[in-house]
């Protein structure tokens, strides 16, 4: 679940900078530099979903690049999964409704969600109220906090899997979090504000592949 979510965060690292150089084509053909980034930005995505629909297999029957023994070995592990599952795929939706855990586990995930997504959309902006850099130097500090959010996400999901731990896992990280947050906001120091926040989004991530972990468990 680490390595997935880093997938994520590296979009950031990298796509954070690439949205600062875009912005610099303001004017150019009369056109605005959101626009440029907006337009260029959103071709790859379209491009690669129509190659996903149209190159993706359905199933592991259909993936070209397996042999046969591997098709039928991964058919067979799928279906003994389903199979020993302790949940059955026919089991009603309102059971899951009147599950206890179901309603916490959405209130840990609304309530992470609510301030990475919050901080992760709006830190550009929070950068520029205490930079007066270019939009480049600011999109690489913006990106910054997601270079430590990849080694947040593996080095908490990569104890909690050894120490087979996952309350203190969730937990911890989220109320050092919001500890922070509260910290940077009345620490008056920009330079000291901007740290926290690194540190914030960083130990915000870190949580999020072990939640995932749990409600697969």
């Amino acid at each position: 679940m680490s390595f997935f979510y880093i997938g994520a965060t590296l979009a950031s690292v990298i796509g954070m900078p690439l949205s600062g150089t875009l912005l610099s084509l303001d004017g150019v053909m009369g056109i605005a530099g959101w626009r440029w980034l907006f337009l260029l930005e959103g071709l790859p995505a379209v491009a690669l979903a129509a190659g996903v629909l149209w190159y993706l297999p359905d199933a592991p029957a259909k993936a070209p690049w397996l042999s046969d023994a591997q098709k039928d070995w991964l058919i067979r592990l799928l279906r003994t999964e389903a199979d020993s599952s302790p949940v059955s795929h026919s089991t009603a939706w309102q059971d899951a409704l009147r599950n206890r855990r179901v309603w916490l586990l959405a209130l840990f995930w609304f309530l992470q969600a609510f301030a990475t997504l919050g901080i992760t959309v709006f830190l550009p902006l929070i950068v520029r109220s205490v930079s007066t850099e270019s939009d480049l130097i600011v999109t690489v500090l913006s990106a910054v906090p997601f270079l430590f959010a990849c080694v947040f996400m593996y080095a908490n999901g990569r104890h909690s899997d050894r120490s087979g731990e996952r309350a203190l896992h969730l937990g911890v990280p989220l109320l050092a979090a919001g500890t922070l947050m509260i910290g940077s906001i009345y620490s008056g120091n920009q330079s000291l504000a901007y740290a926290l926040l690194v540190v914030t989004i960083a130990l915000s991530w870190a949580a999020t592949p072990v939640f995932w972990a749990v409600t697969t468990e």
